[in-house]
């Protein structure tokens, strides 16, 4: 059996410019060890989840293993996994992560992340506050993974339809809310899964 490494360039997707010739900054740039591994292997182009549609990076990865976007647990579940915690289905799931804004006139705006040196201690300070918190017979817990992302657990009888309100950028977005959410899982396993909120 010979070792495969696979490259998984996430994120260097991006759109052709005219100062560069009407190419992507990737096209435009010097990539010589790029090069040499790509001519020494096999590339591809796989479509994660179809033509036009931009999965997250964790559904990509879940579709690069072969596996269906139904069959995804959600990120907060192999993150809580990873860190030794138990997961049931009694609990719901999902990734928190702190995001730094500024008010400008025509509402919030995300400015990009937090700081991973700068910021470490106040973003981790700020999850501890949140931790433990109940509201309505439902106990949020969090744990604290890095630069302000937490695995959040809800319990209490929570529902499992956890909306998603990233933003999907990092840098220059309006504030999002969560949008509702009508398709009903019929899996008896969906309350292990888990969902992102931000």
């Amino acid at each position: 059996m010979y070792p495969i490494v696979v490259f998984l360039l996430d994120g260097l997707g991006d759109r052709a410019h005219e100062l560069l010739g009407g190419r992507t900054g990737n096209e435009a740039a010097a990539t010589p060890n790029l090069d040499a591994l790509a001519a020494r292997g096999s590339c591809g182009l796989l479509y994660a989840v179809g033509p036009g549609r931009a999965p997250s990076s964790e559904v990509a990865h879940w579709s690069l293993l072969g596996y269906r976007p139904d069959e995804f647990p959600g990120r907060a579940v192999f993150e809580a996994l990873g860190r030794g915690q138990e997961v049931s289905d009694e609990h719901v799931f999902a990734y928190a992560a702190l995001r730094p804004a500024e008010r400008r006139d025509d509402g919030w705006w995300l400015t990009g992340r937090p700081d991973p040196e700068r910021d470490a201690e106040e973003a981790e300070r700020l999850v501890e506050r949140c931790d433990g918190i109940e509201i309505e017979g439902l106990m949020f817990s969090l744990a604290h993974v890095w630069r302000g992302e937490a695995i959040l657990r809800i319990s209490g009888g929570a529902d499992e339809r956890v909306t998603d309100s990233d933003v999907f950028s990092a840098r220059g977005s309006r504030c999002s809310g969560p949008s509702r959410w009508c398709r009903r899982r019929s899996a008896p396993r969906a309350r292990a899964r888990s969902g992102r909120a931000r």
